[in-house]
């Protein structure tokens, strides 16, 4: 039995209510008679008589005026059985593989451990005819399975260092609930609050909150002198203040060491400068042992040849300006409807790309079609405002008093994120055409002021940075667990952080785990690929307070046994509709209180 209500359990005041005014109907009463002669023979006899004689038996109509009471306050209180038993139903899992599942809790487990515990024990309760589809993100997706092989897949699944938004795991189980209507879609996963889930989807929530200290940004720049200045942050996912010790590596030789003081759910910063030189790669670390080992160090690997950015459209002096300023940044021109096959960007300017590849895509103020992105026109925008501070895209973008003139009317396509608005309009947005990563841009930089601001260029710049995988030439670059790496002609072959080979077929691959890989081409040349995590939202996430005891359930296990329970609140209250049909034919008599 479960309670859906718990404050319909009020109703119970009502029963000393029947009681008191039960015992108001057996008050002494003064009554006239003619002679006492009689009473006093009643009273003799009541006296004589045995104690058990004596008591007053409970009146029937007070039984039954509390038991209407009782059976009233229990269909208030929405009380449903509960079946334990074996269900036949399908069952969607969708499971968060991203780099926060795998820090631990404060029972030494992991947040996934945690979440797979309670998987399992839903399954046991699905029935052998019941069908069971496992939805890795990110990842793919295994269907078809009966309950004991999704138990055993949910064995070798585990967490990657890859982050994750939490609006792409509600996209994933707003489609699979919509796929599959009538299935039980439980998202596991270590943060309770996911804004925007459908009704009917559960939430297994393994989080607990725990220290971490993680570097969220490592970025690299050259100085007039030739010297190189290290940007090295640290974010704090605790609610006390810490401190963390930097070490800066270059070459697996100590470039430096500074102690900071981050506060609480804070962030700080180290700056180092040192000359480079012929430095192939840096290596930041945060000397910590906290919840989760995948942002205590970053890196950064020296690109071996210019970033290939590939124009598409109409001229625009400042854009083309922004980018080819940067470091290792060659602007190209695509030859009419073709993209240069080397390009590691494509930026259109009032244009539409002419193909969806494999490089990244910035559509400025596009008038056509961009992928599922459509535009109806142009719309008057209204104050600017950046939506996503701690995007990658957005750092030190400030966009208060940018005017914008006319930006377009646009239908956002699905996934779309919007990082900027202009009032109700989404300026600037991203979303992903299956691998391809593509960036809004709803500011044309010829109709407004913004080319005349410092944002202008710190945004082109972060462009360069996140999307295209960092700056070329004398530039050092890190990539993010899933992203789609280039190291060369089909057949180079790769090595692991952990001493793995592997041959890539087409020259690129998508690393799933932090570290420094080793590329080395059939031509003999071998470069390093940087991978790091380098994300604040994973990084806090680790400090977030879900639950600190295992199995912490929000809608699943007890849950979703009692969404498919047997509801009693109707047959109680037809109940008492009947017991009050029956205390009035008990007072046809005339009995009344």
């Amino acid at each position: 039995m479960s309670w859906l209500t718990p404050w319909g359990l009020l109703g119970l005041v009502s029963v000393p209510v029947v009681v008191a005014l039960s015992l108001w109907r057996w008050r002494r009463r003064e009554v006239s008679v003619s002679s006492l002669l009689l009473w006093r023979q009643v009273a003799a006899a009541w006296h004589d008589a045995p104690k058990a004689r004596r008591r007053r038996r409970l009146d029937p109509l007070v039984a039954l005026r509390v038991a209407v009471a009782l059976v009233l306050t229990a269909a208030l209180c929405g009380l449903v059985w509960v079946h334990v038993g074996s269900s036949s139903r399908r069952v969607v899992l969708v499971i968060d593989r991203s780099a926060s599942m795998a820090a631990k809790r404060p029972d030494g487990g992991s947040r996934w451990e945690a979440c797979r515990a309670d998987l399992l024990a839903l399954l046991r309760r699905v029935g052998t005819s019941g069908r069971v589809e496992v939805v890795g993100v990110p990842g793919d997706s295994v269907g078809g399975l009966t309950p004991d092989a999704a138990a055993e897949a949910l064995g070798w699944l585990v967490p990657q260092d890859a982050p994750l938004a939490r609006r792409e795991l509600v996209a994933v189980a707003t489609r699979a609930a919509r796929l599959a209507p009538g299935a039980l879609v439980v998202v596991a996963t270590d943060d309770a609050e996911l804004p925007g889930l459908p009704a009917g989807v559960h939430v297994v929530a393994g989080g607990g909150a725990a220290d971490n200290r993680g570097i969220v940004a490592l970025a690299a720049r050259q100085r007039h002198d030739g010297t190189h200045e290290v940007l090295v942050a640290v974010a704090n996912a605790a609610t006390r203040a810490a401190t963390a010790e930097v070490v800066l590596l270059g070459d697996g030789k100590e470039l430096g060491r500074q102690r900071l003081a981050v506060a609480a759910r804070g962030r700080g910063q180290a700056v180092f400068k040192a000359a480079l030189g012929s430095v192939a790669v840096l290596d930041a670390r945060v000397e910590a042992d906290d919840a989760l080992a995948a942002d205590n160090r970053a890196w950064l690997a020296r690109r071996t040849r210019p970033l290939r950015v590939a124009w598409v459209g109409e001229n625009s002096y400042a854009l083309r300006r922004a980018l080819a300023v940067q470091a290792g940044v060659a602007v190209v021109e695509a030859v009419g409807d073709s993209v240069p096959p080397d390009a590691d960007l494509v930026v259109c300017y009032r244009a539409a790309p002419p193909a969806i590849g494999k490089a990244p895509i910035v559509a400025v103020a596009p008038r056509t079609a961009v992928g599922g992105l459509r535009v109806t026109g142009e719309v008057e925008a209204g104050a600017v405002s950046v939506t996503a501070r701690h995007d990658p895209l957005m750092t030190a973008v400030a966009l208060d008093g940018v005017r914008v003139g006319p930006v377009p009317r646009i239908g956002p396509p699905e996934g779309f994120e919007t990082l900027a608005r202009a009032g109700t309009v989404p300026l600037v947005g991203r979303w992903r055409e299956g691998d391809t990563t593509v960036v809004y841009v709803g500011i044309d930089p010829a109709r407004s002021n913004w080319s005349l601001t410092p944002s202008f260029p710190i945004f082109w710049a972060n462009v360069v940075a996140s999307v295209a995988g960092g700056a070329g030439s004398g530039m050092f670059v890190s990539a993010h667990p899933g992203d789609l790496c280039r190291v060369g002609a089909a057949g180079a072959r790769v090595r692991g952080p952990e001493g793995q080979d592997f041959e890539t077929e087409t020259g690129v691959f998508r690393p799933q785990r932090v570290g420094l890989y080793r590329a080395q081409s059939k031509g003999g040349g071998a470069h390093s690929v940087a991978v790091s995590l380098l994300s604040e939202e994973e990084t806090m996430a680790v400090g977030s307070q879900v639950g600190l005891l295992p199995g912490v359930l929000a809608g699943t296990a007890d849950g979703v046994r009692a969404a498919s329970a047997l509801r009693l609140s109707g047959w109680l209250a037809a109940l008492g509709l009947v017991l009050v049909a029956v205390h009035g034919w008990a007072m046809r008599g005339g009995r009344r209180i």
